[in-house]
């Protein structure tokens, strides 16, 4: 559920966002607005700070009429639980108090912790963080997890968890079974079309990006650069998104700091290569180094010492036998990147056949999830490849080429025909363009 701010937009809004708020109830909020948000927290998928709520709720009751429905329709409309929910936040007790109130006849638990930072302040738990408001000023609108303070009144026996995060989401595909099958994508429009014709997760490539800005993929770009191509994408998104992150943008403070801005971003995992700063794409006829394994385990410890959630997931890409190390050299950097922490590991091959790949896999025995990317043996169907024990199957440049040659053919066609007519019926219309853009939802919001 999503409310929006009717109040002014300012910095106690924005800390309300990066701590969780899906919204805000100002207080000019319409009555029916009110119903929605206590219905929301009924069902135990949010909280709402109440203190400034008696005067919302006084006008909810009092109003005569709303619409077809008049105040005691919508009153004899709401459950015995949203009556309960209605009552306790009338009495402007804070979410804390609510909670206790509803476990006074139960064992005692371990408090919340509060924020005491501020005086006169509604303390609020969300998204495992608990932050402070003006009791005068913003009811936030909270999506939260389960929490053992707050169960015994938010979340009653048999009620539903709230969704899987995206990063468990994807920590949970690659460990089940199956394969889990992900599109590269360029920028968020391309992320949008590889998730709508049903792909697992989204993987922002770091060619792609980079040739989407017109440049070789040869560490040019920064990762900021990266970090909000990334970004765009994973906005856009309802899926997992994988960012390949090079060689981790330098050393180990280097890989430190990555991790946590993309976990702070919302990636769901990221994926570094053992070759040394600045790489070259492993598809270039260059030299490719490859780094001293133990120095890039020695990233794998520091990236998975940083993360702060546990389902963060940290890809290790050996790229042994692109620099013609050969399958066992890669194997034996495969398994100490493993002991390092790694949650997976990436065999990449440049062969035209999967041999290379299909040898690494026969002597890995499963041992920690393996990633297949199949840039040059493509012949290699996703279901052999899962016969053969890839858990992850990468598609990571095809949208981007695609693109290109789509591109160059269809405005090669109207250069040379002098209009548009012969391809109009090939291309997409800029009806799909807007629904793909969500150009209904914005303007939703201005009605």
């Amino acid at each position: 559920m999503t409310v929006l701010p009717r109040d002014r937009h300012d910095a106690e809004h924005e800390r309300a966002l990066r701590a969780g708020a899906s919204g805000f109830l100002g207080k000019s909020a319409e009555p029916a607005e009110l119903l929605d948000a206590i219905r929301l927290i009924s069902r135990g998928e949010a909280l709402l700070s109440p203190a400034a709520t008696k005067s919302l709720i006084a006008r909810f009751l009092a109003t005569p009429d709303h619409g077809d429905q008049p105040a005691p329709a919508r009153l004899a409309a709401l459950t015995d639980r949203e009556r309960e929910v209605l009552a306790l936040v009338a009495e402007g007790l804070s979410n804390d108090k609510i909670a206790q109130r509803a476990r006074s006849d139960r064992s005692p638990r371990r408090p919340a912790r509060l924020d005491r930072r501020w005086s006169r302040r509604s303390p609020t738990v969300a998204t495992n963080l608990t932050v402070g408001y003006p009791s005068d000023r913003i009811v936030p609108i909270f999506r939260i997890r389960r929490h053992p303070v707050l169960e015994p009144f938010h979340f009653p026996r048999g009620a539903p968890m709230p969704p899987p995060s995206k990063t468990e989401l994807l920590r949970d595909r690659l460990a089940g079974p199956g394969l889990v099958r992900v599109a590269g994508a360029h920028d968020a429009l391309s992320a949008r079309v590889a998730e709508e014709v049903g792909f697992d997760a989204v993987w922002a490539s770091s060619l792609a990006i980079s040739a989407a800005r017109g440049l070789p993929d040869m560490s040019l770009l920064t990762m900021t650069d990266y970090l909000q191509a990334a970004g765009h994408i994973n906005d856009v998104c309802a899926v997992p998104v994988i960012a390949d992150c090079d060689t981790g943008f330098g050393d180990t403070v280097n890989v430190a700091y990555m991790v946590r801005q993309y976990e702070a971003a919302g990636i769901a995992a990221v994926c570094i290569e053992d070759k040394v700063f600045p790489k070259r794409n492993s598809f270039v006829e260059a030299d490719q180094v490859l780094e001293d394994a133990g120095r890039f385990a020695r990233k794998i410890e520091i990236a998975k010492k940083t993360q702060s959630s546990k389902d963060f997931l940290l890809i290790a890409r050996t790229e042994a036998a692109i620099a013609g190390a050969g399958v066992g050299e890669a194997l034996r950097r495969a398994h100490r990147y493993v002991d390092a922490g790694a949650d997976a590991v990436l065999m990449h091959s440049k062969s035209a056949q999967p041999d290379e790949v299909l040898s690494f896999l026969a002597e890995w025995q499963r041992r920690a999830p393996v990633v297949v990317v199949p840039t040059t043996y493509y012949g290699w169907s996703a279901d052999r490849a899962a016969a053969a024990g890839a858990s992850m199957v990468i598609y990571a440049n095809q949208a981007l080429r695609a693109s290109v040659q789509s591109m160059r053919q269809t405005l090669g066609k109207v250069l040379a025909d002098g209009s548009s007519v012969g391809i109009e019926d090939g291309i997409a219309s800029m009806a799909e363009i807007f629904r793909l853009q969500r150009v209904d939802d914005w303007l939703a919001l201005e009605a």
